[in-house]
């Protein structure tokens, strides 16, 4: 398979282009349907998983542990190096009326929107407040005095900040995905060593950003699960109205990304 037709399978042209988007947002829908049957048939799921790091006599360990306050500070600062790295492109491009360094202005514009409408409407600003849940360390079962409540109740036990779903995972699953799109553009100027090795970290982003805040007793397993879907629901929705397409960016030259120091 060559670059070009990979590139038109992750996203899609023309009508196929839409075609994939429609299936994808499908997919996620049925993943979040499924997600919410598993965790009401079986709402002690998420009670199990969180007294794996839970002891009686001192609570979530994990809350004060300087490797994991550490390895959240990472997370947190890598999302918004990636924020602030997106505006400063999407600025020099509109700029220079060029792509700058090869990544087209659909590319960072669909970044910065994935992070807005992602981790900051849906998350913070719809859902925690929507569904009032209340935090695991929060809860009786957890020495806390708020009652435990599954992913499909709508309840007040919480009005700000609450555990449904996690903010933290929301930001490292638009962290991930927009990392992916970004490696696929620069694909071709990129070293093979280094584009896998951000595929790998997009991987393992959301996954190691879940684990810290399940680890803490911040969220739930549904927290963070549902969080994902919601993310990549976003995405999916808007590089849909974005159109947005891979085009591998071409070589580094001067034309492309200028020097340090050089004139724009």
């Amino acid at each position: 398979m060559s670059d070009q037709s990979h590139h038109s399978f992750f996203l899609g042209t023309g009508q196929s282009h839409l075609i994939r988007w429609l299936r994808l947002s499908i997919w996620l829908t049925v993943a979040a349907m499924w997600s919410f049957a598993v965790f009401s048939i079986n709402p002690e799921l998420d009670l199990f998983v969180s007294s794996l790091f839970y002891e009686e006599s001192i609570g979530f360990s994990a809350t004060f542990d300087p490797r994991v306050v550490a390895g959240r500070r990472l997370l947190w600062g890598a999302s918004q190096i990636l924020v602030l790295s997106a505006l400063f492109g999407l600025v020099a491009n509109v700029w220079t009326r060029r792509e700058l360094c090869g990544v087209p202005t659909r590319v960072w514009t669909f970044v910065l929107a994935v992070y807005a409408l992602g981790p900051g409407l849906m998350v913070d600003l719809i859902a925690k407040p929507l569904w009032g849940r209340a935090r695991p360390r929060s809860v009786v079962e957890f020495g806390g005095e708020l009652p435990f409540t599954t992913p499909i109740e709508l309840v007040d036990h919480c009005t700000r900040n609450c555990s449904f779903v996690s903010g933290e995972v929301s930001g490292a699953t638009a962290f991930s995905i927009s990392l992916v799109l970004i490696a696929y553009t620069l694909q071709a100027r990129l070293p093979a060593i280094l584009f896998r090795t951000a595929l790998g970290v997009a991987i393992l982003m959301p996954i190691l950003s879940a684990l810290q805040r399940i680890s803490a007793g911040a969220h739930f397993l549904s927290d963070t699960i549902f969080a994902i879907v919601f993310t990549c629901w976003v995405a999916v929705s808007v590089g849909a109205l974005l159109r947005l397409t891979i085009k591998p960016a071409s070589m580094p030259g001067p034309q492309n990304c200028p020097a340090s120091g050089s004139p724009p």
